[in-house]
């Protein structure tokens, strides 16, 4: 089971963590580690990354031979003095963007299918990647093809940018039937809590389900539950 630290410290889809009771806490508490699970990972957090992982990879490779066909056509090109072909060079390229999406977090499962974050480590990691390239290119004196250049580098953000939109709207979809998503226990109010589970069963693509809440102080332990349409949500 996960927590709702991340979410509640950055408010993140706007939940106000403010509202209920003055006193009370609104944060989840951390689960004990699962046996099962001893990264604290579920095991649609490892598929859906390494599914990011393959579609950013072949998105990659797509756009760096798109490239080389759109600049050079089918004949085999190679670079000033003849260092390289132009698909060796394409591999090269691809390999490094794919390394700096991870080094960069753009694969980090906290921000991977929701908000604004993922998109911006995307685009911040392929600026650092052709700059990379750009140093590596004068130091070794090789003198690449503008033109080359100019498809592979925007061409290859909007199509990685379209990938990550498309896992994004699986995930959504897979998530509003009740599949890949994180269970939470909230610590607080119960109307602070009823305001976060409704928020939750409103926007089913923001990935929380709320399976339980203790409120501080409370007396009849066990004795009540969240109003919570469809489901047992036991206080």
């Amino acid at each position: 089971m996960m927590t709702l630290q991340d979410y509640a410290r950055r408010g993140r889809h706007g939940v106000d963590s403010s509202a209920g009771e003055s006193n009370a806490q609104k944060v989840a508490m951390p689960a004990m580690p699962d046996p099962d699970f001893p990264s604290g990972r579920a095991p649609w957090h490892t598929a859906f990354r390494r599914a990011t992982l393959v579609t950013d990879a072949i998105v990659l490779v797509s756009v760096v031979l798109l490239a080389e066909f759109l600049r050079f056509g089918v004949e085999t090109a190679t670079t000033p003095g003849r260092s390289f072909t132009y698909t060796a060079l394409g591999v090269a390229i691809a390999t490094l963007w794919w390394i700096a999406l991870q080094v960069d977090g753009a694969t980090d499962i906290r921000v991977l299918g929701h908000g604004p974050a993922e998109y911006r480590r995307v685009v911040h990691a392929s600026v650092m990647a052709f700059g990379i390239l750009a140093i590596a290119t004068l130091l070794i004196k090789q003198d690449l093809s503008r033109g080359y250049l100019a498809i592979a580098f925007p061409v290859g953000v909007v199509g990685l940018l379209i990938g990550r939109k498309m896992l994004r709207t699986w995930l959504i979809r897979r998530r509003r039937v009740g599949a890949m998503t994180t269970n939470v226990l909230i610590i607080g109010g119960a109307r602070s809590a009823q305001s976060i589970d409704s928020y939750f069963a409103r926007h089913p693509g923001a990935g929380f389900r709320v399976t339980g809440v203790w409120v501080p102080d409370e007396v009849d332990l066990g004795q009540r539950w969240l109003q919570s349409p469809g489901r047992f949500v036991p206080m």
